[in-house]
């Protein structure tokens, strides 16, 4: 019973040590986390950890669904067989962070990201796929990995509803850019791309 409520308490201290913005102290909370089993048991999911300093690190196989990591330095971190389904990445720093197989190879699973919110991230250089982008609930005024801010071609449930609540009408490609913060000719292409890869996607059902 002891080791129990000890163990209790040491994964709360790890978990909130996890939302440190010293590297230093975040990284090591990380690393006896997942050395204890507690990165993939479920510890962290719906975890309060946003502002942290989590740059270079690995959250492989972790999972982290619900949880609150907006605001946070996750820059150069990998996310593969990770699972982040509803959880909060608003205004994160993903700057060369990694979400997909690309760079490891199929036996690894790529990041789950449904559900998950990113608007105001900084995704530049992420390896982020479009099945992946499609998954997400937000990407409003997120720099994407090219470098460029979203232009709304994944046409998200959540930004068209906040769109909606903010007065902007969704048939308006003139209002839609405005929302989006980029000019009509980019919105415009955006929704072609959109047009190109739902039909490329209903090819292969």
């Amino acid at each position: 019973m002891s080791q129990k409520r000890s163990d209790k308490e040491l994964k709360k201290v790890l978990i909130s040590q996890l939302g440190s913005k010293s590297n230093a102290v975040a990284t090591g909370a990380l690393k006896e986390l997942d050395a204890r089993g507690w990165l993939s048991d479920g510890a962290l999911q719906g975890a309060y950890i946003s502002s942290a300093n989590l740059e270079n690190n690995s959250f492989t196989g972790g999972d982290l669904k619900g949880a609150h990591l907006s605001f946070s330095n996750l820059r150069n971190t990998s996310w593969f067989e990770t699972d982040l389904e509803g959880a909060f990445l608003d205004h994160v720093d993903l700057r060369k962070a990694s979400l997909s197989i690309h760079a490891v190879g199929p036996h690894y699973a790529e990041a789950n990201l449904k559900n998950v919110s990113l608007s105001f991230a900084d995704l530049s250089g992420a390896r982020i796929r479009h099945e992946q982008f499609i998954q997400t609930r937000s990407l409003q005024n997120a720099i994407m990995p090219d470098g460029e801010l979203y232009d709304g071609c994944y046409n998200l449930e959540a930004d068209i509803n906040f769109a909606k609540k903010t007065g902007k009408n969704v048939n308006n490609a003139k209002e839609m850019a405005l929302f989006y913060g980029v000019v009509v000719e980019k919105y415009l292409l955006g929704q072609a791309r959109f047009v190109e890869f739902k039909n490329r996607n209903d090819a292969n059902l």
